[in-house]
């Protein structure tokens, strides 16, 4: 998966890439429920910039991005499938989608926002939708890690939810591209996780 877009401020692109591992041992064969081969191949966020001769890696993130597959859970589509990477106004943005193919009804969709800090890319925003398949409804969360707000809203795929939107603080709290580790579900506060 490819994007690219200015995140220096020099006015150039950027190129940000994901890209995985081919190890066929990592492959791994499902009798159950799901995919009948599961891709457990890790996968890194690389962003290059333009240099002499060529490009140069300005950022890498090993944990950000999961794999295609799960053996922990079989039924989940690659959260790819749905999502991607896109560059706007200096800030690099993973959606990432996660929902089973069997076993739940629930679904959520996750954006991480980066936005480069000196030589390192910090995390300054997260965006949460979550809803029930069945039922359409759920809830919407978006955190400013930059302000120390968080909002949460009623969701629904249908119309306009019921009720109103809630304004909480957060404490303060960095996460940077190159050591978040989405698999550790880091804690943002008592309700609300990055994962």
């Amino acid at each position: 998966m490819r994007a690219s877009g200015d995140l220096t401020g020099d006015g150039q692109p950027e190129t940000v890439l994901i890209i995985r591992a081919i190890d066929p041992a990592r492959v791994i064969a499902n009798d159950g429920l799901g995919a009948n081969s599961l891709d457990t191949n890790p996968r890194r966020l690389l962003v290059f910039e333009k240099a002499a001769g060529g490009f140069r890696q300005i950022a890498a993130g090993d944990h950000v991005v999961p794999p295609s597959g799960s053996e922990d859970t079989p039924c989940l589509v690659d959260p790819l499938e749905d999502g991607g990477l896109s560059v706007s106004r200096r800030v690099l943005s993973l959606n990432l989608r996660f929902w089973t193919s069997c076993g739940s009804w629930g679904t959520s969709g996750n954006t991480y926002k980066f936005r480069l800090e000196g030589n390192r890319f910090r995390l300054i925003g997260f965006d949460r939708t979550e809803f029930m398949r069945n039922t359409g409804r759920g809830q919407q969360v978006s955190v400013n890690f930059l302000t120390l707000r968080k909002k949460t809203s009623p969701y629904s795929i249908e119309s306009d939810a019921p009720g109103k939107a809630r304004w909480s603080s957060i404490e303060p709290q960095r996460y940077y591209l190159d050591t978040l580790d989405i698999a550790e579900c880091p804690q943002i506060d008592r309700e609300t996780y990055l994962c």
